[in-house]
């Protein structure tokens, strides 16, 4: 419970503009989002959706109805992150891929044309 209410107060003096608040948030639940995120992507990726959850945070500190615990949010918020960039490495993979085997597939059929025409060059 007491957890809750340091949240709570914490939670308070952010939307209050309190920068130290942040600063207490950031040191207590960075750590814990890179490891969670770590969970689903990269420890690069992780540290990178952890402190833009935070960043978030701060930016829309006016805003903020956390109806549950503030570590549930940010970790919510970090699983929902990282399964979007598992999707958008995903889709990014197979355009890769998709470009990699028409380009393949191109040089294929313009080494065989070449191929053709200097036999015809050279039967003639």
């Amino acid at each position: 419970m007491r957890i809750l209410n340091q949240d709570i107060y914490l939670l308070s003096c952010l939307q209050q503009n309190d920068l130290t608040a942040f600063e207490c948030i950031f040191r207590k639940y960075y750590p814990v989002l890179c490891a969670y995120g770590a969970r689903f992507v990269p420890i690069e990726d992780a540290e990178e959706i952890a402190g833009d959850t935070l960043l978030w945070l701060w930016e829309h500190r006016q805003a903020l109805n956390i109806q549950n615990s503030l570590g549930g949010y940010l970790l919510k918020s970090v699983y929902h992150k990282a399964i979007n960039q598992i999707k958008e490495n995903e889709i990014k993979n197979a355009a890769d891929t998709k470009f990699f085997e028409a380009t393949q597939q191109l040089m294929e059929e313009e080494s065989f044309y070449r191929f053709q025409e200097l036999s015809k060059r050279l039967k003639e």
